[in-house]
C-alpha cells in the first residue's frame, strides 16, 4: 500500500502474486487502491470522471501486464480452406481486430494473414474506404457460410489419406483431425 497525503492523488499499487494452488501457474496482478478521505472543495476530491479515468487506467495496466506475460500467438495464414475459416477469424480478431490501431493498419494485417484463394479474393480491397468490413463480408460469403464449412469438412473427411491398420501414428492423426472437423 502507498500512503498519501492531502492534496496528492491516490496511486494504485500493483502487486504480483503467486498462486498457492498451482505452482506452475502464471503470476497474477492484484491491484489495491488505498482509501482516502476527501473534504468537499479539496482539489483532489474525486469526481465520477476521475474515478472512471482511474478505473480505465488500472484496467489498461492490468491488460498490459497480462499480455506481456503471455507468449505471442502464431500467425495463422488463411488460404481459403472453409474448415479453417472459423479458427482464422478468431485468431485475427484476437491478434489484430481487438487492437487499438487504424482500419487501414488492420486491413494491411488482414492481407498479410491471407494466402491462395483468400488473398486473391481480397486483392483489390486495400485502400478502399470501409474495406475491412467489406473484406470480411466477402470472406464470410466465400468461405465462412455454414453450408460451405460443412461441405469442406465432410470432403476433408471423405477424401482423407489412405491409412493402413498397422500405422498407429497415422490412425491417431486421422482420428484427431476427424474430431476437430466434427467440432467445426
Amino acid at each position: 500500500m502507498s500512503a498519501s497525503t492531502p492534496n496528492q492523488p491516490v496511486i494504485p499499487v500493483l502487486n504480483r502474486k503467486e498462486s498457492s494452488l498451482n505452482a506452475n501457474a502464471v503470476p497474477y496482478v492484484q491491484i489495491s487502491v488505498p482509501k482516502q478521505e476527501y473534504l468537499p472543495g479539496d482539489p483532489c476530491f474525486p469526481t465520477s470522471a476521475t474515478e472512471n479515468m482511474v478505473l480505465r487506467l488500472t484496467t489498461s495496466i492490468v491488460s498490459i501486464v497480462t499480455r506481456s506475460s503471455l507468449p505471442p500467438l502464431d500467425v495463422v495464414k488463411f488460404s481459403g480452406d472453409p474448415c479453417e475459416y472459423l479458427r482464422f477469424k478468431a485468431h485475427f480478431h484476437e491478434m489484430v481486430d481487438s487492437q487499438n490501431i487504424s482500419e487501414v493498419q488492420k486491413m494491411s494485417r488482414l492481407l498479410q494473414f491471407l494466402d491462395g484463394q483468400a488473398k486473391c479474393a481480397l486483392a483489390g480491397f486495400e485502400g478502399v474506404p470501409g474495406s475491412l468490413s467489406k473484406a470480411f463480408k466477402m470472406l464470410e460469403q466465400h468461405f465462412g457460410q455454414p453450408h460451405v464449412v460443412v461441405k469442406g469438412c465432410v470432403e476433408a473427411l471423405v477424401e482423407g489419406a489412405n491409412i493402413s491398420s498397422s500405422d498407429r501414428q497415422g490412425l491417431r492423426e486421422s482420428a484427431d483431425r476427424s474430431g476437430t472437423l466434427y467440432e467445426t
